[in-house]
């Protein structure tokens, strides 16, 4: 498919809105980079009935031709939408989630097990020189997506970063590192571009910024669910009701679901 790319192309690409997402966009511009192909504009969806929608107009305006999905799990989100995006462009889609059973064609598609996810799938295409340079980001997002949960996993991740375990991988460098940028991706949360490019340029002092901002939002949260939550223990359930400054409501869910 890359090989197939003219100069007159023109390249955009849709990622998702985490780590993983942010990461594989990187590392596929990086592979591109070294071929001599350039990317117009990458874009951040999440998965939600008609991701694409928005897509037509923007990649038509600017005459995009090629169009790389990294880390979208548009086939099960909006099929129909993922097919018209394939109608009018032609695309390219690398992904670990599980493949909808209605896709028919099936071209131009890689699909991962759930647990490889599609940093570590595009980490894979680069030359060894990239993967010297961008090593402790793969490891950063295979431990953000749980991919250290596959044994495999998790032995390329201690190849690079002895120690990491299952109980201490976020609390790790590389976990530090996908804290770090995940705290950047919710502080900026409208401008995720921001944070790409800071991650491209390998600087995260402004994040570190965010994450203190972030970590504190985190922490009043949790503070006010054990205060206010209800507790139902004949279905072991916890209710409650936040209405959060930034967008770690899946967070704060993770972190108290722990406790």
């Amino acid at each position: 498919f890359v090989d197939g790319i003219e100069s007159e192309d023109k390249i955009g690409v849709l990622t998702h809105t985490d780590l993983d997402g942010l990461t594989s966009a990187i590392f596929l511009e990086q592979i591109l980079e070294k071929k001599g192909l350039k990317i117009e504009e990458v874009l951040f969806l999440k998965y939600v009935k008609g991701m694409f929608d928005s897509v037509f107009s923007d990649f038509k305006e600017k005459k995009i031709t090629k169009v790389f999905l990294t880390d979208m799990n548009g086939d099960s989100s909006d099929l129909e939408s993922f097919e018209r995006l394939r109608k009018e462009f032609d695309c390219f889609l690398i992904d670990h989630h599980p493949v909808n059973p209605d896709l028919k064609d099936r071209k131009n598609i890689i699909k991962t097990r759930s647990s490889d996810c599609s940093s570590l799938t595009l980490y894979g295409f680069m030359d060894d020189n990239l993967k010297e340079e961008w090593k402790d980001l793969v490891c950063a997002a295979a431990i953000s997506d749980f991919s250290f949960k596959k044994k495999e996993n998790l032995d390329f991740i201690n190849s690079i970063y002895p120690g990491v375990t299952p109980e201490n991988a976020f609390d790790s460098e590389p976990g530090q590192i996908a804290s770090t940028i995940g705290s950047g991706l919710t502080y900026y949360q409208s401008n995720k571009k921001k944070v790409y490019d800071l991650v491209l340029k390998r600087d995260l002092e402004i994040l570190r910024e965010a994450r203190e901002k972030v970590d504190g939002a985190i922490e009043e949260d949790i503070e006010n669910f054990e205060k206010k939550e209800e507790f139902y223990p004949e279905k072991n359930l916890h209710f409650y009701f936040s209405l959060p400054r930034y967008n770690i409501t899946s967070i704060v869910s993770t972190l108290v679901s722990k406790k």
